[in-house]
């Protein structure tokens, strides 16, 4: 039942709303229009499947090895709806989105190659299927790899809209009103999300590797970074 729980919140909830809200994010930062509007609803369809699959074998209490099927639908979701990303990225209308978007759709893509090797992993070494490191590096890759990287970098253009609109919106096209670009600097957003990734990546290494002390210096390099990319978010409010 808690196994269960775990993979509703994480696959389920997770999964949908990052996805989901992806789908009138991106088109509205990539200034999109023309591209299908059929693929949401198919990857939709992908996901849930997996979804409701492994929860109903978390709740039957089958060998691991059985929940591959699982992964396997939420990989053809997952790059279906990176195919999305780029078909919307191809119809764009502006010469950029800005770090925070080009870094959720490389972690999308992150994701991607890992779930290939996860699998892998499960074929030729079926006993690590949920051992305690694969359970641990899984929780890392997903919950901070993808759903966390892909919500700070939203922020670092919601925000910025937010408080242009709500402080400057009425005074638009008046002497010394800034542009919404002078609220944050692209190039420390994308300094911020690399060093966050940076960290993650020596984060997991240490947790695959069973070293402690790399681990500690992936933790503490992931929340120093953490730290200041929120910092500079929250110096918007100060413009």
């Amino acid at each position: 039942m808690l196994h269960a729980h775990i993979w509703l919140g994480i696959t389920g909830w997770f999964g949908l709303l990052i996805t989901g809200f992806s789908y009138k994010m991106l088109p509205m930062f990539y200034l999109s229009h023309g591209f299908s509007e059929k693929t949401p609803g198919r990857v939709m369809r992908l996901w849930n499947a997996g979804v409701l699959y492994g929860a109903i074998l978390f709740l039957l209490g089958v060998r691991p090895v059985y929940s591959i099927p699982a992964v396997l639908l939420l990989l053809a979701a997952l790059i279906l709806y990176s195919r999305h990303m780029s078909d919307i990225r191809g119809h764009k209308h502006k010469k950029g989105p800005g770090q925070g978007i080009q870094w959720t759709v490389l972690v999308t893509r992150a994701l991607i190659l890992y779930l290939i090797g996860l699998l892998c992993v499960w074929v030729f070494f079926p006993d690590e299927a949920w051992s305690l490191t694969v359970t641990l590096l899984s929780g890392w890759m997903v919950l901070w790899g993808w759903v966390a990287m892909t919500i700070l970098g939203y922020l670092s253009k919601i925000i910025p809209f937010l408080w242009w609109t709500h402080k400057y919106g009425p005074h638009a096209g008046r002497p010394n009103v800034p542009l919404m670009s002078d609220l944050i600097s692209e190039r420390h957003v994308g300094w911020g999300l690399g060093g966050i990734a940076a960290g993650l990546l020596v984060t997991m290494t240490g947790t695959g590797l069973q070293e402690g002390l790399v681990t500690a210096a992936g933790v503490s390099l992931l929340s120093l970074c953490s730290l200041g990319y929120m910092g500079l978010i929250v110096r918007v409010f100060a413009k």
